[in-house]
């Protein structure tokens, strides 16, 4: 732990109300994660000072100085009754370091009085990683025979279709151990299969063979209505070339479904790389209408400061095939809807306060990168597919399970982007980002570190699909860099002037 760290810890304890309070706004101010990078080690607060973090808990309404206290008090494992039942008072605040506080309680869960609901209570927390406590405390609940099936299946259904990956996996882990389960279950555990596409559906999977063959009246056709589902954690992106009596012209939409059966339209310029930091999960100006869906067929209709637009279509897999009919401007458009998962509870990234002075040396990349100006489309696919396959070799030096798939999943970030500026021309890098999103690290890490990092180094039909035609598609296609205008040859990139 740093010095400075442990002297905002103790001035949390100080009797002076703007001494405490400077100390939680400035550990509020500390880079994402800084103590986690930094850990308390073996910092721990004297029985003195925790009766004064107590007191100022008790004697704030301020609720950062509040969730400084118990995160603090969490992290330095304050086990005292008062400090405990401080920290049962906070769990519904939301920080950074919540989901310490959440897992640290979790010594208490048999302990305190009401320790159990307390924990069951976090499933609706807006914290992914506190929802995640909730999901292993009822897990423990299952095992210690505290599970009453009436009453608490309904909350671990919720959590089995949370919109995080780690969650549902932990929620459907624990429905393995419960022994009452029935028609009901085997539903939620249909819509696990849907949302999923790691641990959680390969878990649930061996749950719905498992039921198939014991309980009455589970099998897959029962439930083929509502088969297959709308996705909530994401969002389906099209690039769409409307048609009206004017002409033609590209535009870029996104469809945000929620759980109420409300769905939100909006356009965006935003690359889908960037989706997960900057794209808002919905806007004042968004389009909003309600879902009508009946099995794979849904309908719906949004309107909005730009008018009314109709949509129908079908749900094919983790994609939407819909057509659009703008009632006012009469045009309309065919598309195919991709889903790209967006993970809603991560921390918006906060912008500097003022630019920053570059310094030192650029990132230097694991990888050669490709010059666009002398390669083809189809040495841009080779290279991908080789680049992908060395992920392993680049990762040789890292020994921590999770930081090795962290980096993996950030070089083969880099690897898509690079490819996708090798292409040249941006319509084709912003068609080939859309059709080739990335896993999310949740999902990654669910998968555990053997299957990530085959899944981050294997290529798929899919990803090779995402490459557009081939060389003799794209002879003649310009592209201006700011400066001068280059053309597609049978040689690659060249200066327009030079090919004349």
């Amino acid at each position: 732990m740093l010095k400075a760290d442990q002297k905002r810890f103790e001035d949390l304890a100080s009797s002076d109300g703007s001494v405490s309070l400077k100390a939680a706004q400035q550990l509020q101010r500390l880079e994402y994660r800084h103590l986690y990078d930094h850990p308390v080690d073996k910092f721990r607060f004297s029985a003195d000072q925790i009766t004064a973090l107590v007191r100022n808990w008790h004697g704030t309404s301020d609720r950062l100085l509040r969730l400084w206290i118990a995160q603090a008090l969490a992290l330095t494992e304050s086990e005292t009754p008062d400090a405990v039942a401080v920290l049962a008072g906070s769990l519904w605040l939301d920080g950074e370091y919540m989901p310490a506080v959440a897992h640290f309680m979790r010594r208490f869960q048999e302990a305190l009085p009401g320790g159990n609901e307390l924990i069951k209570s976090l499933h609706r927390h807006p914290n992914y990683e506190v929802r995640w406590r909730s999901a292993m405390g009822l897990s423990d609940m299952i095992i210690g025979g505290k599970f009453d099936y009436a009453v608490d299946m309904p909350i671990l259904h919720r959590l089995m279709l949370d919109t995080s990956p780690i969650v549902r996996m932990e929620a459907v882990l624990a429905a393995k151990h419960v022994t009452e389960l029935g028609v009901a279950d085997y539903e939620i555990l249909l819509d696990v299969v849907n949302i999923d596409s790691g641990a959680a559906r390969a878990y649930a999977k061996e749950l719905l063979v498992q039921l198939e063959e014991t309980v009455p009246g589970c099998s897959p056709s029962a439930f083929a209505a509502r088969l297959p589902i709308l996705r909530t954690d994401g969002v389906y992106y099209a690039r769409l070339a409307e048609l009206d009596a004017s002409g033609m012209w590209i535009t870029s939409a996104c469809l945000r479904f929620f759980t109420d059966g409300t769905v939100h339209y909006f356009g965006t310029n935003e690359s889908p790389v960037h989706f997960h930091t900057r794209l808002p999960g919905s806007t004042p100006t968004a389009s909003r209408g309600a879902v009508k869906k009946d099995g794979a067929q849904l309908s719906f209709t949004v309107s909005g400061p730009n008018g009314t637009v109709d949509y129908k279509g079908h749900i094919d897999g983790d994609e939407l095939h819909l057509q659009s009919q703008h009632r006012e401007a009469a045009w309309h458009a065919d598309g195919v809807y991709a889903w790209i998962y967006i993970d809603w509870d991560a921390p918006p990234k906060e912008p500097a306060a003022r630019p920053q002075k570059r310094t030192g040396k650029k990132k230097e990349l694991p990888f050669v990168p490709l010059n666009p100006k002398s390669v083809t489309i189809h040495d841009v696919k080779k290279w991908y597919v080789q680049m992908l396959a060395r992920i392993p070799r680049m990762l040789v030096d890292i020994h921590g399970d999770l930081e090795k798939i962290a980096r993996g999943w950030e070089i083969k970030g880099e690897i898509r982007e690079a490819a996708a500026h090798a292409l040249g021309d941006p319509a084709l890098k912003r068609e080939f980002l859309a059709r080739l999103p990335m896993p999310s690290l949740e999902s990654l890490q669910a998968m555990g570190p053997t299957a990530a990092l085959a899944a981050l180094s294997s290529v798929t039909k899919a990803d090779l699909r995402a490459f557009p035609g081939t060389l003799a598609d794209f002879i003649g296609l310009e592209h201006w860099d700011g400066r001068d205008t280059w053309v597609m040859t049978e040689s690659g990139w060249v200066l327009k002037a030079e090919s004349a």
